[in-house]
């Protein structure tokens, strides 16, 4: 009896010889053998790779949306099963394919075990006609989410991009947000919390598109950027929205920005205003607040400004707060309180808080000006609770 393992999809058809030895021969020889062809898996994939072992696919990263699909035999379908683990997988079959079945990787907002462990699905080919499992396949992933605000129907980033843009380790994940651990907002946070912890966010600034954060330091008696590059050509504006960002996520665009900005005077307490898109639906209210006292290398900051927007009309959660290093566009350091938020617009304009009078204006600036840099969650198919 002859015992074969089972090949998992996309693995091609192959053939293996047994020899055997003539009875009362002491001799084998080339012909004495049966062929055995060792069929495929009719089962057709597309973007999955199943490991011949132990028929997982694990990409070893953070995915969503559409991570592939399963065209099966008639008579069979596809389902996701899970034992602890939340509902993560969704499986919909294809309404103008046969029997294809579209694997779905979905996204949970602010989910506290995103912390960059492994999530597991089981995708299960069973009979249709009986439920009986034929064969089961494991697809993993690396679970990281970022802190999220829903603000004008754009799931924002709580906070600024930190190290290495593109790297979830570097990043303030869901498990570890500070502010809503303690049940208050960003800007709450920022006004309470430690000069070693509110440092730790605030030191940032991004020029050019390798995505590595400039930090601030204190040198010859002024706070300025550590590798600031005058000759700096790449524009920030200009990549790509997922270049510089973790998988999942990406740059707002300059339209984003308008979604929840208006040209106006930052009030010192909550003002309603239009965004420049959206209209009254999108009516929203600001505030700016300071913190004075905090020192970097033992050089005094001064006033430190974060301001925060809010929906005044149903169309957002909690505030969202901006804050972050002055922009940097000389050799004479860090501009106090002069945030540029880098956006994606190939016309490079884009969004200046003036440090000077308070005021939010468009400004494209240079390649070597620094920004802040804040994410936004790109489009995803599938929410689970």
């Amino acid at each position: 009896m002859v015992h074969k393992a089972l090949f998992p999809p996309g693995y091609p058809e192959g053939e293996v010889k047994v020899f055997f030895r003539r009875k009362g021969l002491n001799e084998s020889y080339e012909e004495d053998c049966v062929k055995l062809i060792l069929q495929e898996n009719p089962i057709r994939l597309e973007g999955f790779t199943f490991d011949l072992q132990d028929y997982t696919c694990d990409f070893g990263r953070y995915i969503d949306n559409e991570m592939g699909r399963f065209t099966l035999p008639e008579g069979l379908e596809l389902v996701a099963e899970f034992s602890e683990e939340d509902k993560w997988v969704k499986v919909e079959q294809v309404a103008d394919a046969a029997n294809t079945y579209r694997v779905l990787a979905g996204w949970k907002p602010n989910d506290p075990k995103a912390d960059g462990r492994k999530q597991s699905a089981k995708l299960v080919v069973r009979r249709t006609a009986d439920q009986q499992e034929m064969e089961t396949y494991t697809v993993v992933r690396r679970n990281y989410g970022l802190p999220v605000t829903l603000l004008n129907g754009i799931w924002w980033c709580r906070y600024n991009a930190l190290g290495n843009s593109t790297d979830f380790e570097d990043q303030i994940l869901c498990a570890e947000d500070p502010a809503r651990k303690l049940g208050k907002t960003v800007q709450e946070y920022l006004n309470t919390c430690s000069q070693e912890e509110y440092l730790h966010l605030w030191n940032a600034a991004y020029e050019g598109n390798d995505g590595i954060a400039l930090k601030a330091v204190s040198k010859d008696n002024k706070i300025t950027l550590d590798g600031w590059r005058s000759s700096e050509s790449e524009h920030i504006n200009k990549q790509e929205p997922a270049a510089l960002a973790p998988d999942g996520y990406e740059m707002p665009t300059f339209n984003d920005y308008r979604s929840i900005f208006g040209a106006f005077v930052i009030p010192t307490a909550w003002a309603e205003f239009t965004p420049q898109l959206g209209g009254t639906a999108y009516r929203s209210a600001i505030i700016l607040e300071k913190r004075s006292g905090l020192q970097l290398d033992g050089q005094d900051l001064g006033e430190l400004w974060t301001f925060s927007v809010q929906s005044v009309k149903n169309q957002g959660e909690e505030p969202l707060t901006f804050y972050g290093v002055g922009c940097q566009w000389d050799g004479s350091g860090v501009n106090r309180n002069w945030f540029l938020l880098a956006c994606y617009n190939p016309n490079v304009t884009g969004w200046l808080v003036k440090g000077s009078n308070a005021s939010l204006e468009h400004n494209g600036a240079g390649a070597n000006n620094t920004r802040i840099v804040r994410f936004k969650k790109s489009d995803v198919e599938y929410i689970y609770q």
